[in-house]
């Protein structure tokens, strides 16, 4: 690209339940994006469970996004082709991050780019019954990680708010446009 083009941008969240993963584990997966679309991925690390408890995830993904659209025009980058992304529970941070920005009427990210995104609470879901055992993430290790990330709530039969499960959110008007890639024997 020319020296005084600026390049999009895609804010990265990884996976690992709330409770694992890093920079470093998923730094072969932001390469490989940052290379193949030629643009800038910031990764990002965030506070894990269950020394912190949800809403931590989502605080510090919407505090390096805030960072970002302010700080990357320094690094080249174009806030205004601003991505947020990420996988499992970086997906979900992605959304989270959009719902935020829309509730306080601030623009979103330009769009979210999500990788088998955490977006409810599987309990009663087909999912979870034809794959909560023998596919990688089974339901019993998915409902220890609740208990970790969300302490102290009875998650089997509280009724979740949007932000815990963006899928009962009672409004998701104005989400940016999402590239969502699910995989075919996944509880998530």
């Amino acid at each position: 690209s020319s020296a005084g083009k600026k390049l999009p941008v895609l804010v990265y969240a990884h996976g690992g339940g709330y409770l694992f993963g890093s920079i470093k584990s998923h730094d072969r997966v932001v390469k490989l994006i940052a290379n193949e679309a030629g643009m800038i991925v910031v990764s990002i690390n965030y506070r894990l469970a269950p020394e912190h408890g949800f809403p931590a995830q989502s605080d510090d993904g919407e505090d390096v996004f805030l960072w970002a659209r302010n700080h990357i025009h320094e690094y080249n980058g174009d806030a205004e082709r601003m991505a947020f992304g990420g996988d499992s529970g970086g997906g979900h941070i992605s959304i989270n991050v959009a719902q935020r920005q829309l509730e306080k009427g601030e623009k979103p990210p330009a769009m979210l780019l999500l990788y088998y995104p955490a977006t409810g609470l599987p309990f009663g879901d087909e999912s979870n019954a034809l794959f909560g055992k023998g596919f990688g993430l089974d339901s019993n290790f998915f409902e220890y990680i609740l208990t970790q990330v969300f302490p102290g709530r009875e998650l089997a039969t509280t009724e979740p708010d949007g932000y815990m499960a963006p899928l009962v959110a009672k409004n998701l008007n104005g989400m940016p446009p999402t590239i969502l890639a699910t995989a075919g024997f996944d509880i998530l």
